[in-house]
C-alpha cells in the first residue's frame, strides 16, 4: 500500500462546510473486508487496557486510538447512499441514534459527519446506528480527522455522553498526526479482515495549523529548578521527548511537536525538563527566601477586627439587600433625603436604604415567624442618602455602618431557670465595649429625646446612636417583642482610631487595688452620666474604674431627690495607697458636685 494523497476520489467526496470546527479530514477507502472476530493478539493487547473486543475493524481503530492518540472511525460504505461525506452544524436540534442504540436530541451548533444531508456522525463522539460496521459489512470508508476542542466538549457535556474520541479531540490532538493514523490503520485493518486498501487517500486540509515556538532561558531554567543543569542536559531531554532547538547564547528557541498542545509557555519547557531530570534528584533548598505581603490597608483590618468581636459576642452576621420598598421609607428617612433608583426592579427596590436598620427588622420577622426565641444580628454595609458634598458620586453621601441588634429571648426556658429577655442594658454594655476595644477613650451616651435613644458622640461627631423601636416600625413588621440596635458609623470611627496612639500594654501593677464607695444625694432630674463626667474629670489618673451600683429613692431621702452610689477603684503603680490618700480627692470631688449640681454625700 503505497498512499497517493489528493482532495478527490472518483468514488466519494467530502466537504467541510464548517471549517473552524475541523481543520483536516482524511477518508481511507478499503474494500473487501471480511469482519471476524480479531486475532487472538490484538484482542489480549484491548483486554489489557480494559477494552472490549467487538471486531476486527472496529478492534484496529481502537488499537491505533490508543497507540498514537488519534481516534478513527469506520463507516459502512454501502450505506452511504449519496456517496458525500458532509462536516458541518446544524442551526436546530436534531434526534439522532448513536452506536449504542440510545435515541438522543442533540443541541443546535452541534458538528455532525453528514451523508449528503443526513447526519451518520456526531463529530468526534460516536458514530450513528444508520452507518455502523456489522458482519455483512464488506466495503468501508475509514476517517481521520480534526475537530476543535471546545465544540466538542460543549456537546458532549450536554449530552453527557464521553467516549475515548471525545476524551481525546476535548484535549487536542496533532492535527499533523491525523494522516499518519489513517495509513496505519488502513494497514491493520487489512491485516486483520483481508480486502485491497484503495491508494488513493483524500486529504482535506483547509486550516494549517501553526505550532509554537518557545523560547527557553538557561538562567531562568535553573533559576526555578533551583540548581545548575549542563546545556547538553536540557538539550538531550527536550531532544528526546521530540523538540527541536535551536541554541544561542541565552538559551534555546524550542519548536514544539504537534503532539504537545499542551506546551504554551517557557515554563511548560522547565517542567518537562524538571520532571525527566527527576524532582527527587533535585537538592532541598538551605534557605527559602519569600517576598513579605502587602500590608492590608488600616480599613480593611479595622472592619475584619471588629467582625471578630461583634462574632466573638454572640452575634450573628446577616448580608441583607441595599434597597428597601418605597411604602417603608418613610419609617427611615425622609423624602428630601431619599436616594431613588432610576429604574427600579420593583417597588420593593425602589430606595436606597440610608441606614440599616430595615434589613434588622425584617431578618428578625422572618426568624420569629418561624419560631425563633430570640435574635442577635449585626451587619456590616454601605447607606446612603442625598447631600450637597456627596462622597463618590455628587449628591449622594455614603458610608459605612456597622447595625448590632437584638431582639426576643436571651436565654430559653429550661429545667433549671426561666426564660430571660435581651434588655435595653445588654446592648448598651456591648456597645461600650466595641468602644473600649477600639481605643476610644471613655465616652458617655447622652440621651435624646427621651430614655429609648442614646448617642455617643466623640471630638464633634456622632459615632453610635442606640435605640429601642418604635411602636410605629414594630407594626410595621409585624414584630411583637421588642428590639434594640444600636448602630456605629464606621466610616467617622475608623477614622478617629486610626489617628490615636497605638495601644501600650503595661505589666500588671504589684500593688493592690483601693476600693471606695461614695454615695450622693441630688435632684431626682439629675443624670449619673452628668455626675459621672466631674468625677472622672477631678479625681486623678489614678482612677482605674468608676461605675454606679446604686440609685435609690424612699424612705430617708427627701422627696423629689435620689441617691445615686459610686464605687471607684484606685491604683498607683509606684505604691500601696491607703484611705487617707484618696480621701481628701474625693471630697474635693464632693465639693465641685456641689456647686454645680448641689449634691451632698450620703452619710
Amino acid at each position: 500500500f503505497s498512499p497517493k494523497v489528493g482532495t478527490q476520489h472518483p468514488e466519494f467526496s467530502i466537504e467541510i462546510n464548517s471549517e473552524a470546527f475541523c481543520h483536516r479530514y482524511v477518508g481511507v477507502l478499503i474494500r473487501n473486508v471480511t469482519i471476524a472476530p480479531s486475532p487472538a493478539w490484538l484482542q489480549h493487547r484491548l483486554k489489557a487496557i480494559g477494552l472490549r473486543p467487538i471486531n476486527n475493524v472496529v478492534d484496529a481503530t481502537n488499537y491505533v486510538l490508543h497507540e498514537l492518540g488519534q481516534p478513527l472511525h469506520a463507516f459502512d460504505l454501502d450505506h452511504l447512499h449519496t456517496k458525500t461525506i458532509r462536516v458541518q452544524t446544524f442551526d436546530r436540534e436534531l434526534p439522532f441514534t448513536t452506536l449504542d442504540g440510545q435515541a438522543r436530541k442533540v443541541p443546535a451548533g452541534s458538528l455532525f459527519i453528514c451523508d449528503g444531508d443526513t447526519p451518520v456522525a456526531i463529530a468526534g463522539i460516536m458514530g450513528g446506528e444508520n452507518s455502523e460496521v456489522n458482519a455483512q459489512t464488506r466495503h468501508i470508508l475509514l476517517e481521520s480527522a480534526w475537530f476543535e476542542p471546545v465544540g466538542i466538549r460543549r456537546t458532549s457535556k450536554q449530552l453527557a455522553l464521553q467516549t475515548d474520541a471525545s476524551y481525546r479531540f476535548e484535549r487536542g490532538i496533532d492535527a499533523s498526526g491525523v494522516l499518519e493514523a489513517a495509513i496505519r490503520c488502513a494497514r491493520l485493518i487489512a491485516h486483520c479482515a483481508g480486502g485491497q486498501i484503495d491508494e488513493r487517500v483524500v486529504d482535506l486540509h483547509p486550516v494549517k495549523t501553526d505550532y509554537p515556538t518557545v523560547y527557553l532561558r538557561h538562567a531562568r531554567l535553573e533559576s526555578l529548578i533551583g540548581m545548575s543543569i549542563e546545556s547538553e542536559r536540557v538539550e538531550q531531554i527536550l531532544g528526546r521527548l521530540g523538540f527541536k532547538l535551536s541554541a544561542d547564547e541565552k538559551g534555546w528557541q524550542v519548536a514544539v511537536p504537534g503532539w504537545r498542545p499542551d506546551v504554551e509557555r517557557e515554563i511548560d519547557l522547565i517542567e518537562e525538563v524538571a520532571r525527566i531530570f527527576d524532582y527527587n534528584a533535585i537538592p532541598a533548598p538551605e534557605k527559602v527566601s519569600y517576598v513579605k505581603p502587602t500590608p492590608l490597608p488600616h480599613r480593611e483590618t479595622f472592619v475584619r477586627d471588629l467582625r471578630a468581636l461583634v462574632q466573638g459576642m454572640g452575634f450573628r452576621e446577616i448580608q441583607t439587600i441595599s434597597l428597601l420598598p418605597d411604602p417603608m421609607a418613610e419609617h427611615f428617612i425622609n423624602e428630601k433625603e431619599r436616594v431613588r433608583t432610576l429604574n427600579p426592579i420593583s417597588i420593593d427596590q425602589a430606595v436606597m436604604r440610608p441606614d440599616l436598620r430595615f434589613g434588622f427588622l425584617r431578618t428578625t420577622a422572618y426568624n420569629f415567624n418561624r419560631a425563633a426565641a430570640g435574635v442577635a444580628l449585626f451587619e456590616i454595609g454601605n447607606v446612603f442618602r442625598k447631600s450637597e458634598q456627596g462622597s463618590w458620586i455628587k449628591g449622594i453621601a455614603e458610608d459605612t455602618r456597622l447595625l448590632m441588634g437584638l431582639s426576643g429571648a436571651k436565654q430559653a426556658t429550661s429545667w433549671h431557670q426561666q426564660e430571660q429577655a435581651w434588655t435595653w442594658a445588654d446592648l448598651k454594655a456591648m456597645v461600650i465595649s466595641v468602644l473600649d476595644h477600639v481605643g476610644i477613650p471613655r465616652i458617655l451616651p447622652e440621651t435624646v429625646g427621651n430614655e429609648e435613644r442614646l448617642v455617643w458622640n466623640y471630638q464633634g461627631k456622632v459615632l453610635v446612636e442606640m435605640e429601642k423601636a418604635s411602636d410605629n416600625l414594630k407594626a410595621a413588621f409585624e414584630l411583637k417583642q421588642d428590639a434594640w440596635m444600636a448602630e456605629f458609623r464606621l466610616s467617622d470611627l475608623e477614622r478617629i482610631v486610626a489617628g490615636l496612639p497605638e495601644k501600650a500594654y503595661q505589666p500588671i501593677s504589684k500593688y493592690p487595688k483601693i476600693e471606695y464607695d461614695a454615695a450622693f444625694i441630688v435632684d431626682a432630674a439629675i443624670s449619673a452620666r452628668e455626675l459621672e463626667q466631674v468625677i472622672r474629670q477631678h479625681v486623678g489618673e489614678n482612677l482605674k474604674e468608676l461605675y454606679v451600683f446604686d440609685v435609690y429613692e424612699g424612705k430617708g431621702i427627701p422627696e423629689q431627690q435620689k441617691s445615686i452610689a459610686f464605687r471607684m477603684h484606685f491604683l498607683d503603680a509606684t505604691k500601696t495607697l491607703t484611705i487617707t490618700d484618696v480621701d481628701h480627692i474625693i471630697k474635693k470631688t464632693a465639693v465641685k458636685l456641689e456647686q454645680l449640681f448641689g449634691a451632698r454625700l450620703r452619710s
